[in-house]
């Protein structure tokens, strides 16, 4: 419903901003998160992507040099070009705050990120993700054919029952 503007705000991680990069038809910008009387900081939550070698790889000198791009700072400043989310590395982080890309407000990011919470990690969440939640709820509920209650009452059996399933299997 943010991306239709029928809502005024829209609580995500560091990652939804590329999501709201090519947005023109209202004007927007992100703030950090309110903080309680009682917090010394506001923690958003904050997005990770992980990258690996495979122990049993044929190819270990060339998965090598592969991570190395795919986690070097001239991929991770492209990155933050298309996708519009901001890089983990600092200096292409302290870049990316201070470019005039929408958004403008986000030079916050950098302190925000040293006190942001991790999401629960499931082994299930992609395919909550895409199976279940994109379709079902944020399609909807962007094109506003849904209240969210409505949209809520469709997809979280199927995202209960995911991740009653990955309880039982450990």
């Amino acid at each position: 419903m943010f991306m239709t503007g029928q809502v005024g705000m829209y609580g995500g991680d560091i990652g939804t901003i590329g999501f709201f990069k090519n947005i023109k038809s209202f004007d927007w910008d992100m703030t950090r998160l309110p903080k309680g009387p009682k917090a010394k900081h506001s923690a958003g939550s904050i997005g990770y992507v992980g990258f690996g070698i495979s122990k049993g790889t044929k190819h270990p000198k060339e998965a090598y040099e592969l991570l190395k791009f795919l986690t070097g700072e001239t991929l991770q400043r492209k990155r933050a070009k298309i996708f519009g989310s901001m890089p983990p590395i600092e200096k292409a982080a302290k870049e990316f705050v201070e470019s005039s890309d929408k958004p403008c407000n986000k030079r916050f990011l950098l302190e925000e990120v040293k006190h942001g919470k991790l999401a629960p990690f499931s082994l299930r969440w992609a395919q909550i993700f895409d199976d279940t939640l994109t379709p079902g709820f944020y399609a909807s509920i962007d094109r506003g054919t849904e209240t969210l209650d409505e949209a809520l009452r469709k997809v979280l059996p199927k995202a209960n029952e995911l991740l009653q399933e990955e309880r039982e299997e450990k």
